[in-house]
């Protein structure tokens, strides 16, 4: 397996590992921000206690790292091969 393509392999599966944790994240987390913010503390169905944080609250920028890792990956991949092609 080449760099390239190896490169677009990793790509790939961390663009779709993020937008499946994206969607596992909205799935789970009930409401919106500016509808929950109006009554504080926020009271969301993953917070069990006072002054615990919730466990998407540390998910969501892994997934959104994932996300845009994955899409840099692939352009990269892109350009390579179109480098090496040429």
């Amino acid at each position: 397996m080449t760099g390239t393509k190896r490169l677009a392999t990793i790509g790939g599966v961390a663009l779709l590992s993020g937008i499946a944790m994206m969607i596992v994240l909205h799935q789970f987390v009930a409401g919106h921000f500016a509808m929950d913010s109006a009554g504080a503390p926020w009271a969301r169905p993953m917070m069990h206690g006072p002054g615990e944080m919730g466990w998407a609250m540390a998910l969501g920028p892994v997934a959104m790292a994932l996300w845009f890792g994955g899409i840099l990956s692939l352009l990269v991949a892109l350009v390579r091969s179109v480098v090496k092609a040429s």
